[in-house]
C-alpha cells in the first residue's frame, strides 16, 4: 500500500516536471502574437483546443464586449452576430441588410479593447458578401429596390417586427414617416 502511495507521488512529480518543461515553449509562442490570414479558413475547435483556461476565459471576456459593443449600436442591435475571439483574432459571423450595416459592424468590433485582428464573415440578406456586391449594392437606390411589407397583428411591437424581417427600429420609423411607436391592428407597414 505504501509503495502504491509512493508510486503515484512520483508519477505526479514527474507529470508536474513534464508539464513544466512543455509550458517553456508555449509560454514564448504566446509572447509573439501570430495573426492569422484572414482568408485562410480557420478551425475554431482546434485552436480553441490548444487555449489554457486562462486564455479562454480571456477570449470570452473579449467576445462579450464585441457583443456589447454592436448591442450599444442602435442600428446594429437587431443582428444575432455570432463573435469568436481566438487570441485577440476576431472571427465575426452574422447577418446585416446593407453595406453600410456590414462595413459599421466591422469599425465597431475594431474599437473593442483585445482586438488585435477581424475576420469579417458576415452575410449580406442571407448571402455571401463580396467587394463586388459591396460596391454594386451601394450603387442601387432603394427604390430599385423590391419593398417589403409586414400587417400589424394585435400585439406586434417595432422591437418584434425588426427582429422578424432582421430589420432597425429606426430603419421602420424612417420607411413609415413614423412619430409614435404605437401600432394598429391591420396596420400595413413597410419594414424594407
Amino acid at each position: 500500500m505504501g509503495a502504491l502511495v509512493t508510486g503515484c507521488t512520483s508519477d505526479a512529480s514527474s507529470d508536474s516536471v513534464a508539464a513544466d518543461s512543455t509550458a517553456t515553449p508555449a509560454d514564448t509562442t504566446a509572447t509573439e502574437p501570430s495573426v492569422p490570414d484572414p482568408e485562410a479558413p480557420v478551425d475554431i475547435e482546434k485552436a480553441k483546443a490548444n487555449r489554457s483556461v486562462a486564455q479562454k476565459i480571456e477570449d470570452a471576456s473579449t467576445e462579450t464586449q464585441v457583443k456589447q459593443a454592436l448591442v450599444r449600436t442602435s442600428s446594429l442591435r437587431v443582428f444575432p452576430f455570432r463573435p469568436t475571439v481566438i487570441e485577440g483574432h476576431l472571427i465575426l459571423r452574422g447577418d446585416v441588410n446593407t453595406p453600410d450595416q456590414y462595413r459599421m459592424a466591422e469599425r465597431v468590433v475594431q474599437r473593442v479593447e483585445g482586438v488585435t485582428a477581424v475576420t469579417n464573415r458576415l452575410t449580406m440578406g442571407g448571402q455571401p458578401v463580396t467587394e463586388a456586391r459591396l460596391n454594386s449594392d451601394e450603387e442601387s437606390s432603394p427604390a430599385d429596390d423590391a419593398a417589403v411589407y409586414h400587417t400589424v397583428r394585435q400585439g406586434d411591437t417595432l422591437w418584434d417586427i425588426a427582429r422578424k424581417y432582421r430589420a432597425s427600429v429606426e430603419q421602420i420609423r424612417n420607411l413609415n414617416d413614423f412619430r409614435s411607436p404605437n401600432l394598429s391592428p391591420g396596420q400595413r407597414i413597410r419594414v424594407r
